[in-house]
């Protein structure tokens, strides 16, 4: 083979060679923290970035939640003292996470919290004692290597009661963050056999993420609160002293939450009796859905069995409870930018109406309370059997003794389409009264129904039964 050729051909192998060898991809370097051994070290309050690529996973690696658990990455931390913690993964791409916090006492790792992130995402809590843990970061199995923020709070320490004290107006705003800011507690001294409100808006009301507790001067729970709350709290012998509202961001997101605090003594509608409305008033008012003023108490009474309408007209939103005097709820209505009413029949009493913002938006407003007395209307014929050729009388009776109009409407029965519509009349009740007369001089059934229309303060009614009358004659061949 001549020389030239030779050379040639050599050329192409090595230039063949070259590509080959430049097309090999990289392996990528193992992260610093691949091994159990070269965790590192995290403080509170730490932010840090990490990734899976090029990472290994050790024979020797303890079980995950409960997988096995792919490539992964290791941090450490010291707890100076037993508390709380938590921990917010973020991953990026491909990276679907197995997160897991173990306790390591010498050579020994005993799993306190473990999770794996959901949409690239996951914030979780563990309780730890004093002494060092591990976190591990692994690839679930399938998963894409990837990049990664975590977050740690370090051992978190709820302030101790009684909180911070309110200013002059009694109210407080801030906010709560679950990794870095996630406790806060305000207190107020309050006087035995006196009331408060306490107003209490956290977080987002449709995913409440903050727990909220009043606890008494001693320290003990009073009650748990909702994120959007309002009660009424009154120191019992000795109870006197500093109340306190502890909250507490909790684990459903690590985002910023904002609240609202406020305890101030109670005005003279913010609980029974509060202000009475008359039979045909109309009283205006307005509550917050944001400040202490969350609700309004009005009362009135109902001297007989009576039909009572309530009105309550808002551009805001809030709502409207009825309750008797013993408490018991009777019925209730929301209006948002609307009018709403609640219309019901109730006995002699005392009953209450409750315009509430406590879970809405609140804002001015109108309630108005019309009452009418229940009535029963009867109707009958001036006798029930008569014979042909004259007039009948028909009576109208409202009870009690109430004056308006009535419609009396009037059917004559046919032996084979039944009954058919005669006539109707409209008749002028007075003290409870009213009547006509009407020709029936032809032979057969006729029968009446009567409605009472109403007034201002009678309800409608209907006779329940109709009237009949028969007009007959004898018998012939």
């Amino acid at each position: 083979m001549p020389f030239t050729l030779r050379l040639a051909r050599a050329v192409l192998a090595v230039t063949a060679a070259g590509l080959v060898a430049s097309a090999a991809p990289a392996l990528a370097a193992a992260p610093a923290n691949d091994d159990r051994a070269a965790a590192q070290t995290i403080q509170a309050a730490a932010d840090v970035t990490g990734t899976t690529v090029g990472a290994t996973r050790e024979a020797s690696e303890p079980p995950a939640c409960p997988k096995t658990g792919g490539p992964s990455v290791w941090y450490r931390y010291v707890a100076p003292k037993a508390g709380s913690a938590r921990l917010l993964v973020e991953a990026s791409g491909g990276l679907d996470a197995t997160v897991a916090v173990y306790e390591r006492e010498n050579s020994t790792l005993t799993r306190v919290g473990c999770g794996d992130t959901r949409k690239g995402r996951l914030f979780t809590g563990s309780t730890l004692d004093q002494g060092e843990y591990l976190i591990r970061v692994a690839e679930r199995p399938g998963s894409q290597s990837g990049s990664f923020r975590l977050r740690f709070s370090g051992v978190l320490l709820e302030p101790t009661p009684p909180g911070k004290a309110l200013g002059r107006g009694g109210s407080a705003k801030g906010s709560l963050d679950a990794l870095s800011r996630p406790f806060a507690q305000y207190s107020r001294r309050l006087e035995s056999g006196h009331d408060y409100r306490v107003r209490v808006l956290a977080g987002d009301p449709r995913n409440c993420d903050v727990s909220v507790r009043l606890l008494d001067p001693r320290g003990n729970e009073n009650r748990f609160l909702t994120c959007r709350d309002y009660t009424v709290v009154t120191p019992g012998p000795s109870r006197g002293g500093r109340w306190t509202v502890a909250l507490a961001a909790g684990g459903a997101t690590a985002t910023r939450s904002a609240y609202r605090v406020s305890i101030t003594p109670v005005g003279s509608d913010d609980l029974a009796p509060g202000r009475f409305v008359s039979a045909f008033g109309t009283v205006r008012g307005s509550v917050s859905g944001a400040g202490p003023d969350a609700q309004d108490v009005f009362r009135f009474d109902v001297t007989k069995r009576s039909e009572i309408s309530l009105r309550l007209r808002s551009k805001g939103s809030m709502r409207l409870e009825l309750r008797t005097e013993s408490g018991k709820r009777v019925t209730s209505r929301s209006v948002s930018g609307d009018t709403g009413q609640i219309r019901t029949r109730l006995k002699p009493g005392r009953f209450y109406a409750v315009v509430s913002a406590a879970q809405s938006a609140g804002g001015r407003y109108r309630l108005s309370r019309l009452t009418r007395v229940i009535t029963a209307t009867r109707v009958s014929w001036d006798a029930r059997e008569k014979g042909p050729g004259g007039a009948s009388s028909m009576r109208v009776g409202v009870a009690p003794s109430e004056s308006g109009r009535a419609t009396v409407t009037l059917e004559r029965f046919d032996p084979q389409f039944g009954w058919r519509f005669w006539l109707r009349r409209t008749v002028r009740v007075r003290g409870g009264s009213g009547g006509f007369s009407v020709s029936t001089a032809a032979i057969g059934r006729y029968r009446a129904q009567a409605v009472f229309a109403g007034s201002r303060r009678s309800s409608p009614s209907h006779s329940r039964s109709p009237a009949v009358l028969r007009v007959v004659a004898p018998l012939r061949q």
